[in-house]
């Protein structure tokens, strides 16, 4: 199945997302090469305009997956040329150390399904049930108005507390600061593609008009949900309380 990915439908969602000026790494997992073999290719880019360029080039040379990193990305002589694309090495991608600061939380809720394989439109709508219930609970908590796509360890912990049913999870390991997302308008081509279970293009559904930040205050209202984890290294400490040590680390501002 082709999949025509298109730089007009990239751009928009990243100027959306990202800052001005903000350095972030494109990765596109899985690209075909003329000696037939597959590779990883990335760059760091400062511009959404090129950045969505080659998005679109490397999904439609048949990429796996394209991917991007929403927080910010620290200027270094690590990044080398910006708004190129290369092939990537050992210890050329981003890391958790590499990113300026932690703007974005991910909340990706999975369908259940055979590893390896796009999910089928009976496995989405799982996903989409939960992600529904999960918008409107945190919704009526007081939280802003999310960005919706087709990617804070314990926040995340509590949405898995709470959402978690047969059919659809949270994924409780998208937390890290240099997690990459999906990027939004290119393809993702899990598996083989079939009738049942085909490959399809990302798409950002919806996104607020102005991004408000979530405060300290309602991750913790989100937190009181969660039962006591009991004790830790000879101390009891409470979800809430290690949200609490943990935003202080990564949002002195809040």
């Amino acid at each position: 199945m082709e999949i025509i990915a298109s730089a007009a439908e990239i751009a928009p969602a990243l100027k959306s997302i990202l800052r001005g000026g903000q350095i972030v790494e494109i990765r596109a997992l899985f690209v075909p090469c003329n000696d037939g073999l597959h590779r990883t290719y990335y760059g760091f880019f400062d511009n959404a305009h090129d950045l969505a360029q080659a998005a679109e080039a490397l999904s439609n040379r048949g990429a796996k997956g394209v991917y991007f990193t929403p927080n910010p990305v620290k200027r270094s002589a690590k990044l080398g040329k910006l708004n190129d694309i290369r092939v990537a090495r050992r210890g050329s991608l981003t890391t958790d150390e590499d990113i300026e600061s932690i703007d974005w939380l991910l909340i990706d809720v999975d369908p259940e399904r055979e590893a390896g394989r796009s999910a089928s439109t009976t496995e989405k709508g799982y996903a989409k049930g939960v992600t529904a219930d999960i918008y409107t609970v945190l919704t009526d908590m007081g939280w802003p108005e999310p960005f919706i796509g087709e990617e804070i360890r314990y926040a995340l912990d509590a949405l898995a507390f709470m959402f978690n049913e047969d059919g659809a999870k949270v994924d409780q390991l998208v937390f890290n600061p240099s997690r990459i997302w999906k990027l939004y308008g290119t393809a993702a081509r899990k598996g083989e593609h079939s009738d049942e279970h085909p490959h399809r293009k990302s798409f950002l559904l919806s996104a607020p008009e102005e991004v408000v930040p979530v405060s300290m205050q309602q991750l913790q209202g989100l937190l009181s949900v969660v039962p006591e984890r009991g004790k830790h290294s000879g101390d009891s400490v409470t979800a809430q309380a290690s949200l609490t040590l943990w935003v202080k680390e990564h949002f002195p501002q809040l």
